[in-house]
């Protein structure tokens, strides 16, 4: 390729390169998002899909730069997107423990039957100042109480633009080899 040659190339990336990288940006935001929806749902135990429903990118261009951002939650119930992402210590707010519910107490996609052990009637605890349970007349447990609960970090969104990186370099790779490749 002579340099005259490989001058008019440029000249012509330079006008289509815009565009073409927003394209390959909002592909690869697609990509974030579905793989993001897929981690959801393997590494995370699913009960209601709503974290998983939460999951959206937005690809902004600034008039200087273009950027892909991809997000969880967002919603008032889905609050826990960050933690499950990122892992941390629960603690109770308003209780001494917190209540985790048990066979009884769940149904069978898993999700509490019940907003709150109170509203279960004739529960009863049993236990310690750090731990118990609270169980039925029949001494059937219910709820698990507890100090707290750590959440291990499960990085289903990092993963996710892991892998929409690697699409985005595959993209923009195939948009420089067509501008400067042989003719």
């Amino acid at each position: 390729m002579s340099p005259a040659d490989l001058s008019a190339r440029l000249a012509k990336l330079q006008a289509t390169l815009p565009r073409q990288i927003a394209q390959a940006l909002a592909s690869s935001a697609l990509v974030a998002e579905a793989e993001g929806k897929k981690n959801a749902t393997t590494l995370l135990k699913v009960h209601s899909g709503r974290l998983r429903n939460s999951i959206r990118t937005e690809v902004h261009d600034d008039g200087t730069a273009h950027q892909m951002a991809l997000r969880a939650g967002g919603e008032r119930d889905v609050v826990y997107a960050r933690i499950q992402e990122l892992g941390g210590t629960v603690t109770p707010r308003n209780g001494k423990f917190l209540a985790i519910p048990l066979a009884p107490a769940l149904t069978g996609a898993g999700v509490s039957r019940y907003k709150s052990p109170r509203d279960v009637p004739g529960l009863s605890f049993r236990g310690n100042a750090n731990r118990g349970v609270l169980v039925d007349k029949a001494g059937v447990p219910w709820y698990a109480l507890v100090k707290s609960v750590t959440i291990r970090p499960k990085f289903y969104l990092k993963a996710a633009l892991g892998t929409a990186s690697t699409d985005l370099s595959r993209r923009l790779g195939a948009v420089l080899s067509d501008a400067l490749g042989a003719a």
